[in-house]
């Protein structure tokens, strides 16, 4: 096959030259002619007002848990270290067999009793 003559060429590249502004200008159509999307709508959800806190509910948990039967609440291991202002890892170091604070377990789960927490800070208090 011989090569292409400049004359040859030339035509190739007006051709590839029309079809690309073939293909934009079929691009702007199509997007002139679709509907502008609407503008999106933002709402704002407020939380609704809490109820006022029962006369016996436990201050400063900010938690909506209900009190249990024998009248202990328990936390977790995030929320029991936000009360003694500690780390989890403090926390843990000291929970017991390994320190001093008491620890329920429920199945895999550790959990802290805000009586004890309050107990043992009374105590480590009192010894210091």
């Amino acid at each position: 096959m011989d090569s292409l003559t400049n004359q040859e060429a030339g035509a190739a590249k007006k051709l590839a030259e029309a079809i690309v502004e073939f293909l934009i200008a079929v691009e702007v159509g199509r997007r002139s002619r679709m509907p502008t999307p609407p503008a999106p709508r933002v709402e704002v959800k407020l939380p609704t007002p809490l109820a006022p806190p029962a006369p016996n509910a436990v201050p400063a948990l900010g938690s909506t848990r209900e009190t249990p039967p024998d009248g202990g609440i328990l936390v977790g291991v995030r929320e029991a270290a936000r009360l003694l202002s500690v780390g989890q890892r403090t926390l843990w170091t000291q929970t017991a067999p390994r320190g001093p604070i008491p620890v329920v377990r429920i199945g895999k789960a550790v959990r802290y009793a805000v009586d004890d927490l309050q107990t043992w800070i009374k105590k480590a208090r009192q010894t210091r």
